[in-house]
């Protein structure tokens, strides 16, 4: 029996006992399951279910994943550590430094040094949403991520932003700033001054969607305080010892999702122990009580060089021993973690450089498939793009490698870097490169395709199409063109094609195995013209309309991936009219047709600035709109994207810095596949393979 031909019910009950992180890579195995891992109430099944717990450590303003083994530490095993990667997926560039993490089911909110940037992202599946300001960020500013509690499973997600500051040069008048983003209407609003009673001593931690801080005042000391995203209101609790001394070390930590500890360490009385407590499993924050002491440690037996101050810490309740993060104050301010307990005491970790940006900070991470929450819409703006732009940074190339063009074809990107100096072909999904090295030498005018011959099984015979237009040193014009066979890991050069007399005016647009083209002549106008794989041939189809002028605006897209769809544009006429035409269903290139206008749209109804020249596209045929992007001219060449229909126009995206003058943007309609990279084929496979295809 197939898993598939399980019942719903018992099959959902299987996969919510799998880990997040497999979950996370399965989910494109089929449409039933993709639906299923984003179905809030699975989510919170598998995560309310999540045995393992990962280790997250903020150091040196990078996050890194880490793996502790504690089997046997009570019976003198010595316990092992494993930084087991920096988690880059965030990363936009290596200049993105993180000055503090906040932890909340599944997901991380980062900020960046002097709070520059927020953004929040689940490691587990990659998805990243940044949030803009309100006004703007404040060096000083603190987040905490959480949520309100409601009947159903799907969490509505909110961030706190807290900032306290002292208004007069003598630091003795305290101003306060608080304001909550509320995912769903993607907008901050302001809480007013709702406590100045707001100096914290700890970083905080989430637990059941309310943050806990360890907080404090000349006049009642220290005390916790707490904020309930549901009320959006602060309130007090207790902590287990009384303290007035600012200068205590404090520090909170979940333990795992029905917990608070506390550690207590009394740093300026030279006092080398360190006492920890452990609160109920708490519901409501109303019903939290203490334990006595779980933990005390007096690190004096140690003979330690100096005193230990900690910034962090994860408790072990069942060996009672505690993960602590620090800096050898002794040693260039080195960020170190040790375990430690009454009796025990060992380092597992210490950093090879020193750094006074920030403090390590130890986090409890469970891994959960949970989206990241989009603002509803209301009917005004069903027809905009919602989200946050996410860079595939799964392809792992140099930081300096900068990709100028890609070709998609099948859930593989062929992409090419600037000046043509690499070509790799990925998959985004599995992660999967595969680098093809040229026959001779690349050249900066060349261009690419990516296809496959089609077989009577499903396997595939994937090539490259290199092809480039230059003017020799005799200003003639020289073609070239090449197949690249992946099972044969080798170039071919295709002589055919060595004089030609069309030339090309749209990004190639791969369907079914097959290159599709806009290309022209003199003589005949502008026509279709695609690459068969299997024939290696340049054949020629129809377009629905006629033109003869080369600067008119020409653009091709896929269609569910089994139609055609040609936008024009009459751009030198500085018309505004935009038009666009979708072929029937293609099985075969000679079967192609096309409808009537699909889409006509006059932009001048609109009032823009300027005209819009279409660079790439894509087409909901249901809701009778594209998606388009461009270059705006009159604004330093910036990418835009917009949607438009007959009567419609938004602009839903618009580049913060100036364009780049050595490329255009490309929109690609990306459908994430399993498909392997096809290795070369042993000579004994090969013919049995040619055997399939012919």
């Amino acid at each position: 029996m197939m898993i598939s031909d399980l019942p719903h019910d018992l099959e959902s009950e299987i996969l919510s006992r799998v880990p997040a992180k497999s979950l996370a890579k399965w989910k494109t195995t089929c449409k039933r399951w993709y639906a299923l891992f984003r179905d809030p109430r699975f989510v919170k099944k598998n995560f309310d279910k999540a045995g393992g717990r990962e280790m997250i450590v903020l150091m040196n303003s990078r996050v890194y994943s880490n793996s502790f083994n504690l089997q046997g530490i009570n019976n003198r095993v010595d316990p092992t550590m494993e930084v087991t990667g920096k988690l880059i997926k965030l990363n936009d560039s290596k200049g993105v430094d993180i000055s503090a993490i906040f932890h909340c089911d599944g997901l991380i909110l980062c900020t960046t040094t002097e709070s520059t940037g927020l953004v929040v992202w689940n490691p587990c599946t990659g998805e990243i949403r940044c949030i803009k300001p309100r006004i703007f960020y404040r060096c000083n500013d603190r987040y905490a991520l959480g949520y309100g509690n409601s009947k159903s499973s799907c969490h509505s997600y909110k961030i706190l932003r807290s900032c306290c500051y002292y208004v007069d040069q003598n630091l003795s008048l305290m101003a306060a700033e608080f304001e909550i983003y509320d995912f769903s209407t993607d907008s901050w609003r302001d809480l007013g001054d709702i406590t100045r009673d707001m100096i914290v001593y700890s970083s905080g931690v989430s637990l059941k969607g309310n943050t806990y801080w360890v907080s404090g005042s000349k006049e009642k000391g220290f005390f916790m305080r707490y904020f309930d995203f549901s009320k959006e209101v602060f309130g007090r609790l207790p902590l287990p010892y009384q303290s007035f001394n600012a200068n205590h070390t404090a520090a909170l930590s979940a333990v795992g999702n029905e917990k608070i500890a506390v550690l207590q360490q009394k740093i300026l009385a030279m006092s080398d122990e360190m006492r920890i407590w452990v609160t109920n499993k708490i519901d409501e924050a109303k019903d939290l009580s203490w334990s006595n002491f779980l933990l005390t440690v007096d690190y004096g037996k140690f003979n330690l060089p100096c005193l230990v101050n900690v910034t962090s810490f994860l408790l072990d309740e069942e060996n009672k021993v505690a993960v602590c993060s620090d800096v050898d104050t002794k040693d260039g301010l080195r960020s170190r973690i040790y375990i430690v307990g009454k009796d025990f005491y060992k380092e597992v970790f210490k950093d090879t450089r020193g750094s006074d940006n920030n403090w390590p900070l130890l986090l409890c991470y469970v891994p959960s498939l949970v989206s990241i929450q989009e603002n509803i819409p209301n009917k005004a703006e069903e027809n905009e793009i919602k989200g946050v732009y996410n860079k595939l940074s799964n392809l792992k190339i140099s930081e300096d490698l900068t990709i100028t063009k890609i070709f998609h074809c099948d859930g593989l990107i062929l992409c090419s870097t600037k000046e043509n100096t690499r070509l790799v072909v990925w998959n985004p999904c599995t992660g999967q490169t595969r680098w093809i090295k040229p026959s001779k030498r690349y050249r900066s005018d060349d261009s690419y395709c990516l296809g496959y011959v089609n077989s009577k099984s499903s396997y595939h015979n994937y090539k490259i199409l290199r092809y480039c237009f230059y003017y020799n040193d005799q200003d003639a014009c020289v073609s070239e063109f090449e197949i690249y066979d992946f099972s044969s890991e080798s170039w071919r050069v295709l002589d055919d094609y060595c004089t030609r007399e069309w030339g090309l005016f749209c990004h190639g647009m791969s369907l079914k195995g097959n290159t599709y083209f806009v290309a022209g002549e003199k003589e005949t106008g502008f026509f279709m013209l695609y690459f068969d794989f299997k024939t290696e041939r340049f054949e020629r189809l129809p377009l629905p309309y006629q033109s003869f002028d080369s600067e008119d605006t020409a653009v091709l897209s896929i269609v569910g991936g089994e139609k055609l769809a040609v936008l024009h544009q009459n751009i030198q006429s500085f018309s505004n009219e935009m038009r666009i035409w979708v072929t029937n269903k293609i099985d075969e290139a000679k079967d192609l047709t096309w409808s009537n206008f699909f889409l006509a749209v006059d932009y001048d109804i609109f009032n823009l600035p300027s005209v819009n020249n279409v660079t790439s596209f894509l087409l909901d045929e249901e809701n009778k709109v594209a998606v388009c992007c461009d270059r705006d001219i009159d604004d330093e060449d910036k990418t835009r994207i917009y949607i438009v229909g007959v009567d419609l126009y938004k602009e839903v995206y618009k580049e913060r810095t100036k364009g780049a003058h050595f490329n255009w943007p490309l929109l690609i309609s990306y459908l994430p596949s399993l498909v392997h990279i096809q290795e070369k084929i042993p000579k004994r496979q090969k013919k049995r393979k040619q055997e399939e295809v012919s």
